[in-house]
């Protein structure tokens, strides 16, 4: 996904509205609980595919819990369109598969604004929400925050911390059932899958009566070995995988490992595929480049990704998940 900065230059022409795609996984034996995540912003003409990447889902699903999302009618900044997709989603499933006793919602970035929205409405048709990396600033000037009405925590980088730091401070005050818990790390929703599963099973616990409270919500990774081979004009490495919005890729190499092409967080060096060579940045986030210029940084699961900030980075190199790619030194 791209910096956060993106969430405040988006552009001004009209999406295209369509019926939105949703994805939804069924286990063999449903208990009756709905998670229903809410996606970021996507800019005009990006993929609009419904995505349910994180590997949180997968304790939950095993279960009993059903795991759905949607793409939203149309790109853009959606906030009120896409908490009433999100709404629609959650009716047409239990239409079709029976009641639903406990619904969470799961958020990120653009999406954790649609779900602290959602989270103020009906206390009988959402349970719980948990943000990630909320870009609460974004809000339409036709909506307003008013006290939530079920137990909300945010889960928010190092980085990110002012908006949801505000956002409790005006509501905390009224008894509402809120956290903040920080991830100690630099990043726009760069948490990890213990990370973000931690906060669901805080949020489920508090649907029992518990109290919510501030904490360090930071996992630390443990990403193991790194599949960097040496070559002999550098290193070589395996695209793991792509992303299938924005088009970043992750590889199997831990940032340390950058150490190896003789580069110190701050330098550049090249990553090649064919004839394609790319000058990249090792940095901390989005924010480090200008538009179109390459970076890379750690994920949350400790791994590197590969990032052109506001293009496809994929397209632009021609590479899909499974190439081999080489980094070299400048």
């Amino acid at each position: 996904m791209f910096r956060a900065l993106l969430l405040l230059c988006v552009g001004f022409a009209l999406p295209v509205s369509a019926a939105p795609e949703i994805k939804i996984l069924l286990p063999k034996k449903p208990n009756g609980c709905l998670l229903i995540y809410a996606h970021g912003y996507r800019p005009e003409g990006f993929p609009n595919p419904a995505t349910l990447d994180s590997p949180a889902y997968q304790a939950l699903h095993e279960s009993g819990w059903i795991i759905a999302s949607t793409s939203y009618r149309k790109t853009g900044m959606v906030v009120a369109e896409g908490a009433e997709d999100v709404d629609q989603l959650r009716d047409k499933i239990e239409k079709k598969y029976g009641p639903i006793r406990r619904c969470l919602l799961h958020g990120e970035s653009m999406g954790g604004t649609i779900v602290a929205l959602l989270a103020q409405r009906d206390p009988k048709r959402y349970q719980g929400a948990i943000a990630v990396g909320a870009a609460l600033q974004i809000l339409p000037p036709n909506l307003h925050w008013v006290t939530p009405k079920i137990p909300l925590l945010f889960l928010t980088n190092q980085s990110e911390l002012a908006e949801p730091q505000k956002y409790l401070a005006d509501f905390r005050k009224t008894g509402a059932n809120l956290a903040l818990w920080k991830v100690a790390r630099d990043g726009h929703v760069n948490v990890n899958g213990p990370e973000l599963l931690a906060a669901v099973k805080a949020v489920d616990a508090a649907i029992d009566g518990k109290k919510l409270t501030d904490r360090d919500g930071t996992i630390a990774p443990k990403p193991g070995p790194s599949d960097l081979v040496k070559i002999q004009d550098g290193f070589q490495t395996t695209i793991d995988t792509v992303d299938p919005v924005y088009g970043n890729f992750i590889v199997r190499v831990r940032p340390a490992d950058l150490k190896k092409l003789t580069i110190k967080p701050g330098g550049h060096f090249l990553v090649v595929s064919g004839r394609e060579i790319r000058k990249v940045l090792w940095g901390k986030d989005f924010n480090d480049v200008p538009e179109g210029d390459w970076v890379a940084f750690g994920t949350a699961d400790g791994w590197l990704r590969i990032v052109m900030n506001f293009r496809n980075a994929a397209k632009n190199l021609g590479v899909k998940s499974g190439d081999k790619i080489e980094l070299r030194s400048r």
